[in-house]
């Protein structure tokens, strides 16, 4: 993970480091550029989005932003391409887990006529899902419907058969961890590791005090604690942030437990003052930001592919106290422009150059009934047209700030 405090390179550094690592490729064309949505691409061919990568990567040590540019610039230049039967494909399909994140920038970008064909997908939880995926060296690519549908394949049987796959080599051993007690990680390590949450009966095999509780810190480790083991599940969290700050991607950092059917999976976390509710609360509330800045990412680029403005979209910021730990989600209210609020667990008020204080979020609602109408879709965010008047304010117990923002 990148390091908000290590030094960073300027933007327009950053910009010729993903150049070069173009180059590197081979590439000798000319390249694209969309200033106002800072993307830098390739003739007749896809794009990077400098300020997502710029936020990603910058905070780390040159050889590791070199190594991970290394990694989109070749996905760029030389895409994959799938199989050119189900005959080829059906051996080596798979379920890849993605965020539902991803699943929603895929449908933006088909309905703004960038690309990405549809997919098939199924729902684990508010916040995952299975894709249907063949494997290469660098990662997956994902089967639209359109290729099984021309192959004469459902989606239902393309699911059987790549569950089929994923079975073949289900049944080793969890491997219990040696320096974080509780913690049983997955023993395949071929970046398919997430795709055995298909298989919930994998995850009742192992001494866990509780229900199973899974971590997703990266594509090929998958971390299970029982869900009663309370140093277990602290061990989980530190485990699974040392995993993501050493590969230095955010796969998935949200919690799941199985449900007591042993058949399906739900969103879960330990309730507030458990010993590794702050830990875990962190981790969900960086895929949180995430979220929130692809999301505003995307709707601006969709935005300028049809012609419009797009809604203001305040930034998600994550808040660790450093005398307790406790962490919270903080976002800003402008006066002026309607804005689409991330939902948060505080919000910042300011009017005109004038901060006004923090106020809870909860507590917001309650003073502005009905004024933070919920937008549908993913990621969850609120509109507020109408910034409060100062007799609402006054019912408002707003906290002095002086953060970011």
């Amino acid at each position: 993970m990148a390091d908000p405090d290590a030094p960073r390179p300027s933007l327009a550094e950053f910009t010729r480091e993903i150049e070069a690592a173009i180059r590197e490729t081979g590439y000798q064309g000319a390249f694209t550029r969309d200033e106002a949505q800072g993307l830098i691409g390739i003739e007749g061919g896809g794009s990077l989005s400098i300020p997502y990568y710029y936020e990603q990567l910058a905070g780390h040590p040159r050889e590791r932003r070199r190594e991970l540019l290394a990694k989109a610039a070749k996905m760029l230049v030389h895409p994959a391409t799938l199989p050119a039967t189900w005959a080829e494909l059906a051996p080596r399909v798979r379920l890849v887990v993605k965020p539902q994140m991803a699943l929603v920038a895929e449908g933006m970008r088909r309905q703004a006529g960038l690309g990405h064909a549809e997919v098939w997908a199924s729902s684990i939880t508010e916040h995952l899902a299975f894709e249907l995926a063949v494997p290469y060296e660098d990662g997956t690519l994902t089967v639209p419907r359109e290729t099984l549908a021309g192959w004469g394949v459902t989606p239902d049987e393309a699911f059987r058969t790549a569950a089929t796959n994923e079975s073949h080599d289900g049944g080793r051993p969890w491997k219990a961890s040696p320096q974080y007690p509780g913690v049983y990680v997955s023993p395949w390590r071929d970046g398919r590791d997430a795709g055995r949450l298909i298989f919930p009966q994998l995850f009742t095999r192992m001494p866990l005090q509780g229900r199973p509780v899974v971590m997703l810190p990266s594509t090929n480790r998958m971390l299970v604690a029982g869900s009663e083991d309370e140093q277990g599940l602290v061990h989980m969290a530190r485990l699974a942030k040392k995993t993501v700050d050493e590969s230095g991607v955010i796969y998935v950092l949200r919690t799941i437990r199985l449900s007591t059917d042993d058949m399906a999976w739900e969103d879960w976390l330990p309730s507030r003052g458990h010993p590794a509710y702050d830990a875990m609360r962190q981790l969900q509330a960086m895929g949180e930001r995430r979220d929130y800045e692809e999301h505003g990412a995307l709707v601006a680029e969709v935005a300028r592919a049809k012609g419009v403005e797009p809604v203001v979209l305040p930034r998600l910021e994550v808040v660790v106290s450093k005398s307790t730990g406790v962490v919270m989600t903080v976002t800003t209210w402008r006066s002026g422009k309607p804005v689409a609020l991330p939902k948060a667990d505080a919000i910042v008020l300011r009017q005109g150059a004038k901060t006004l204080g923090l106020a809870l979020w909860d507590d917001l609602q309650q003073a502005l009934p009905g004024q933070l109408k919920p937008l549908p879709g993913y990621p969850v965010r609120h509109l507020a047209t109408d910034f409060p008047e100062e007799w609402q304010l006054g019912g408002l117990d707003l906290k002095p700030w002086s953060g970011a923002g």
